[in-house]
């Protein structure tokens, strides 16, 4: 049974390697059950955590290893913020899809500061949810379409990362030697111009797994947080630059 408290509800028995596992830290007791419900009856999703708060959240997921978490996020609280980034942290690999009160700019930008890779507005249909669960499992980034329809947002998360990009920590930092090989510069290089797992693969003409091993390896030897910060890092260091020139590497098959 559910508990409110911020303690998980487990799903009997381990989930097949083969399932995309999902956690849900949904505040609406009601929704979150239907939309739990909905997960279970999709035979490709295991849920393996349901709780009211991201701070119950963020206590298990290093227990439950979810491959997406689906969190209700709104921006009346200060607290969702940090812990949405604290769960990145903690499984950096996981895929964030923000459930939001309003469609408007100011969750949108809550949404992508929380590195989410989709955002949906929480009276959605529960029906509606294992779709995007699926898309963002396999690398792809749902919200980089709502930006499309969003010029103060996407001209706002432009100024953002322009600037975090050129932000100098040290001479020391802007000198340091790429960690990166060719092929994962080659990689995180594509990835900063927006393209999922699937439109990577196809464009080097590797298969998706080995993109995911490469996003991985990225993630870890920069110790970025999530795919956003690495193309960052990345820039900051002049690794890669905004128009898609590596500037310390050429990279190579």
């Amino acid at each position: 049974m559910f508990v409110s408290s911020g303690q998980p509800y487990w799903q009997h028995g381990p989930a097949p390697e083969s399932r995309t596992r999902v956690f849900l830290a949904i505040g609406d007791i009601a929704y979150l059950q239907s939309v739990r419900a909905t997960f279970v009856r999709n035979v490709d999703m295991a849920v393996v955590g349901a709780v009211s708060t991201l701070a119950g959240a963020s206590h298990s997921v290093e227990t439950t290893h979810p491959h997406v978490v689906v969190a209700s996020m709104d921006i009346t609280s200060a607290e969702e913020l940090p812990l949405a980034r604290s769960i990145r942290q903690k499984v950096p690999n996981v895929s964030f899809v923000a459930l939001v009160p309003e469609d408007d700019d100011a969750h949108v930008l809550l949404a992508i500061n929380a590195g989410a890779a989709a955002c949906v507005r929480k009276d959605a249909l529960p029906e509606f949810l294992p779709g995007i669960v699926r898309s963002v499992h396999a690398g792809e980034y749902p919200i980089q379409y709502t930006l499309l329809g969003r010029s103060r947002v996407a001209s706002h998360v432009l100024r953002q990362v322009q600037h975090m990009a050129f932000k100098t920590d040290s001479p020391q930092s802007m000198r340091a030697e790429c960690p990166l090989s060719p092929r994962e510069t080659e990689v995180l290089t594509v990835i900063s111009s927006g393209k999922s797992n699937k439109e990577i693969a196809c464009l080097l003409h590797i298969s998706e797994q080995t993109v995911k091993n490469h996003v991985n390896a990225i993630l870890r030897k920069i110790e970025a947080n999530d795919r956003t910060h690495a193309v960052v890092r990345a820039l900051r260091h002049g690794w890669i630059t905004l128009n898609g020139q590596e500037t310390e590497r050429t990279a190579i098959a």
